[in-house]
């Protein structure tokens, strides 16, 4: 679902970016070779340093974060049904509004 958004709108008014949370190196990597053709961001979390920062004890997390730096939505799980609620936060934080799917 994210990637998907990510297509529509693209790099220069959202980035989403998939942070990987305490894989050992080689299954991150397997994972993003696996996933090589998406427009999602990817980084490592081995060591849990930004989980711990943002106080992820389960996953799925989402935190939506402004330009300036600040988390100004956070969804724990997954929610298939809230695609258009997630639309409706982006788009608030975007000059130019994502379509609805």
């Amino acid at each position: 679902m994210l990637e998907g958004i990510q297509r529509q709108v693209g790099k220069d008014q959202l980035e989403i970016v998939a942070i990987n949370f305490h894989e050992p190196p080689r299954r991150y990597r397997a994972i993003v070779r696996k996933l090589k053709d998406f427009q999602v961001t990817f980084t490592h979390d081995a060591h849990g340093a930004i989980s711990d920062r943002y106080g992820v004890k389960a996953l799925p997390n989402m935190f939506i974060v402004n330009k300036n730096g600040l988390v100004v939505e956070h969804h724990l799980g997954y929610n298939p049904d809230g695609t258009g609620e997630l639309v409706d936060e982006l788009n608030k934080l975007m000059s130019d509004p994502a379509p609805k799917t």
